[in-house]
């Protein structure tokens, strides 16, 4: 699935700039993009992180997935695995120091000891009763800190699976980011999240009433969007002129039920 077929995406484009411009100027929030299934709510995070790759500026990426199959049994998964991909983008720096000095506990996570490292041992021994509190403490500072060497965003896909402590986390770092240049981005499904009351929701909206929170919601593709896939997809293509019409009256709108129907076509 190529991120050059992007379309109908300007608005929310724009708000993700928008954002990330605010949170370089230590104006971070949390940005939750809302949409049910088939929406295009990650690909969207994809054609954005490309975008601020191509904008040529200094920022740390980490990213985390919430998972279906342990939907919320893992504690901080998500989170584990966003630390592990801001160290592993190495360009600006090693940042491991930075996570084993401000956030032991999770440097042992994420750092497992080697046999001859008696003091990561210790760490690791030092470390394994943390608190939540201390944990949310550890990467507060953390992230604060990375976050003055260059502006950081943490994405995280999925939210409507995120366990309860990755949830609390999310809305720890968002109640104390609005004078810090992080951002972080969350995607989740709406309908998921009511079904299952989950805690994202009640959170989301305290914070949208705070100013700490924008959403973005990804609406359905126009007729004009679909032509436009179409030219790119099939630059000299002689489709009949109501053809983008007939993909949009099958599939409504649903970003990937049309590229799957053009696929299979």
């Amino acid at each position: 699935s190529d991120t050059s077929h992007v379309v109908g995406r300007d608005v929310e484009m724009d708000a993700l700039m928008h954002e990330f411009d605010r949170a370089v100027r230590g104006k971070g929030r949390l940005v939750a993009i809302s949409a049910d299934a088939g929406m295009g709510k990650t690909r969207l995070m994809d054609e954005f992180l490309r975008q601020l790759a191509d904008r040529d500026q200094p920022v740390r990426v980490g990213r985390g997935r919430c998972s279906e199959r342990l939907a919320g049994t893992e504690a901080y998964l998500p989170v584990l695995e966003a630390l592990d991909s801001l160290q592993q983008n190495e360009q600006l720096g090693s940042l491991s120091r930075l996570i084993r000095a401000l956030a032991p506990s999770w440097y042992v996570q994420i750092m497992p000891p080697s046999d001859n490292e008696s003091s990561a041992e210790r760490l690791a021994a030092d470390t394994v009763s943390g608190s939540q509190e201390r944990l949310k403490r550890e990467i507060g500072m953390l992230l604060e800190e990375v976050a003055r060497m260059s502006p950081v965003v943490l994405c995280f896909d999925d939210v409507h699976w995120a366990d309860p402590s990755t949830t609390d986390l999310m809305g720890y770092l968002a109640r104390r980011i609005d004078s810090t240049r992080l951002m972080i981005i969350a995607t989740a499904r709406p309908s998921e999240l009511a079904q299952t009351k989950h805690a994202f929701l009640p959170m989301k909206l305290d914070l949208l009433s705070r100013g700490m929170c924008r959403e973005i919601t990804p609406a359905s593709l126009r007729i004009e969007d679909v032509a436009r896939y179409l030219a790119l997809r099939f630059s000299e293509h002689s489709f009949p002129a109501a053809f983008s019409s007939i993909l949009h009256d099958r599939t409504e709108g649903n970003p990937l039920f049309m590229s799957d129907l053009v696929r299979d076509l």
